[in-house]
C-alpha cells in the first residue's frame, strides 16, 4: 500500500519529501506522505468491510528514511523538551540544514533540532499506524486479522550495544523490531526465538488455513506456534539457519550466517571469517575462531552448502557486472557529448536552442564524471578488507 494518487508511488527516491518531477516539496502537512498514506489504507479496509473478502494490505511507509521531516506544530512540542532539557534559553529556532538560513544554527543546536524533527517524525508516523489500526476496528474487522509492524533493516543510527547498522551484516543491521497483534495473540506477550521475515510467508499460508501446497524450496517456517504460545511454542527445524547474503559493491560485503546461538561471518573479499555466540555476546566483540575451530569449519561448509544450493552470487561476478554497467554509461554518455558538442558548433542556432543543448551537455559530462568516480571507488572497495 502505497500512495496510489502519486504518479512515483514506490520507493524512497520516488516522492517521500518531494514530487521528482517538478522537485517541489511534499506538502507540509503530509511530511513522509503518512497521512496520504493511512487514508489510502483506510479507504481500503473500509471496502473490505463492506464486501467481507479476505485481504492482505502492506502498507509502506517512507518514514523513517532519510530525508526526515515532520508535522511543524509536532516538531516545535519536541523543539521545547530539548530547549528545557538543555537549558538553552529562548528556545530552538526551527531551522533545518537545508534553509537557506541554515548557517544562522550553531552546531549543537542544529544537532538538537535533527532530534526533535526525528521524534516528531516518529510521533507522525505513529499516528498514520493508530488511523490505520482504528480503521481496522472500526470495520469490525479486528478480530479475525493479525497486523505486522517491522522494519527492512536495522537503525541507520546508533544501535548500542549491537554493531552496525543499515547495510551492515552486524547485528545492529540485522536485528528489527516485530511486533504482532491478532487472534490467539496474548497482550503484552513475548518471543525471543530468532525469526526472520522470510518466514511471513509460510506464517500466513498456516494462520489463513490455505490447504494449497508450497512450493518445496522455501527457506521460512510457520511462527503460527510462536505467535499463539510465545516462548513456549516449538518452530519446526529448519533445514537451514539464517542466510544474509550481501554481496554489495557499494559497501563492506559480508554473508552472515545464524546457526542455534552461533553467528559466523565471512569477508566476501578477503575471505576471512569471525564466529560470535550471539545470545552470550550480542554485541558480538568475542571472536570464537579461535577457541572453537570445529565449529567454525562446520558453519563454513553448511553455509558454503546453502550458496551452492540456491546459485548466489560471488563478489568477482558482483564487481564484474557493474564495472560492465558503469562502462556501458560511460560509453553512451559520452556518445551524448559528441553529438551535443557537434550540434553546438553548427550555425544558426537559436539562442534559447544553445542554451538547451548546453545544459544536457552540462549533464551528460556531470554523468560521465560520477561513472567513473564510482568505477575508481569500485576498484578501491573490491581490495578492502575492512570490516565496517
Amino acid at each position: 500500500m502505497t500512495d496510489f494518487h502519486h504518479k512515483h508511488p514506490n520507493g524512497n527516491a520516488h516522492g517521500d519529501w518531494w514530487e521528482p518531477a517538478e522537485k517541489t516539496p511534499i506538502p507540509d502537512d503530509d511530511p513522509k506522505r503518512v497521512f496520504s498514506l493511512a487514508k489510502t489504507a483506510r479507504e481500503f479496509l473500509k471496502q473490505r468491510g463492506k464486501d467481507q473478502k479476505p485481504f492482505y494490505m502492506m502498507v509502506s511507509h517512507y518514514a523513517v528514511h532519510v530525508r526526515n521531516t515532520s508535522l511543524k506544530s509536532t516538531r516545535a512540542k519536541y523543539l521545547r523538551i530539548l530547549a528545557t532539557q538543555n537549558g538553552i534559553d529562548g528556545g530552538i529556532p526551527d531551522i533545518s540544514k537545508f534553509d537557506t538560513n541554515a548557517h544562522e544554527m550553531p552546531k549543537k543546536l542544529q544537532a538538537l533540532w535533527e532530534k526533535a524533527n526525528y521524534a516528531a517524525m516518529m510521533e507522525n508516523m505513529d499516528a498514520s499506524i493508530g488511523m490505520v489500526l482504528d480503521e481496522l476496528q472500526a470495520q469490525g474487522l479486528e478480530d479475525n486479522t493479525y497486523v505486522i509492524f517491522s522494519s527492512d533493516n536495522g537503525g541507520g543510527q546508533s544501535n548500542a550495544p549491537l554493531q552496525g547498522g543499515k547495510a551492515k551484516m552486524w547485528e545492529g543491521g540485522l536485528r528489527i523490531p516485530m511486533i504482532v497483534a491478532g487472534p490467539g495473540i496474548a497482550a503484552n506477550s513475548q518471543c525471543d526465538q530468532p525469526v526472520a521475515q522470510w518466514d511471513y510467508f509460510e506464517t500466513m499460508h498456516d494462520l489463513a488455513g490455505s490447504t494449497a501446497a508450497l512450493p518445496s524450496d522455501l527457506d521460512g517456517i510457520s511462527l503460527r506456534p510462536v505467535f499463539e504460545h510465545g516462548n513456549d511454542g516449538t518452530l519446526a527445524t529448519r533445514d537451514t539457519g539464517f542466510v544474509f547474503h550481501f554481496p554489495a559493491h557499494y559497501t563492506v560485503p559480508i554473508t552472515a550466517f545464524r546457526s542455534g546461538d552461533f553467528k559466523l561471518m565471512r569477508h566476501l573479499n578477503s575471505g576471512e571469517i569471525k564466529l560470535f555466540n550471539v545470545v552470550k555476546d550480542m554485541g558480538e566483540t568475542n571472536d570464537l575462531t579461535k577457541q572453537m575451530p570445529e565449529k567454525t569449519a562446520e558453519m563454513a561448509r553448511q553455509l558454503d552448502a546453502y550458496l551452492q544450493k540456491v546459485g548466489a552470487w560471488a563478489m568477482d561476478e558482483v564487481y564484474a557486472t557493474r564495472t560492465e554497467e558503469l562502462e556501458k554509461w560511460t560509453l553512451e554518455n559520452q556518445l551524448k557529448v559528441d553529438q551535443l558538442n557537434k550540434k553546438l558548433n553548427e550555425t544558426g542556432l537559436s539562442q534559447e536552442d544553445r542554451l538547451e543543448l548546453s545544459k544536457k551537455l552540462k549533464e551528460s559530462t556531470a554523468k560521465i564524471k560520477h561513472c567513473k568516480e564510482n568505477l575508481e571507488k569500485l576498484n578501491l572497495d573490491r581490495n578492502s578488507d575492512l570490516w565496517f
